[in-house]
């Protein structure tokens, strides 16, 4: 682990050196934790589509005094 400004510095993120600057990898470390995102498939069109009714919670339905 590496320090910034004397705190850890804890997320390492890979960006392509070349061309359009894409974010490919994103590294993020704790003490007792450790998980890499990496990042694929750019320009590739992504069909994003609402969720069905039945999958959607209605948070008004919940009682407001709730935590």
């Amino acid at each position: 682990m590496t320090e910034l400004d004397g705190k850890p510095d804890v997320c390492t993120f890979s960006i392509v050196a070349g061309g359009k600057p894409y974010l490919l990898r994103i590294d993020y470390q704790e003490l007792h934790y450790h998980t890499v995102r990496k990042f694929s498939g750019f320009n590739h069109h992504v069909d994003i589509q609402p969720p069905a009714a039945a999958d959607v919670l209605d948070l008004s339905s919940l009682p407001s005094d709730a935590s």
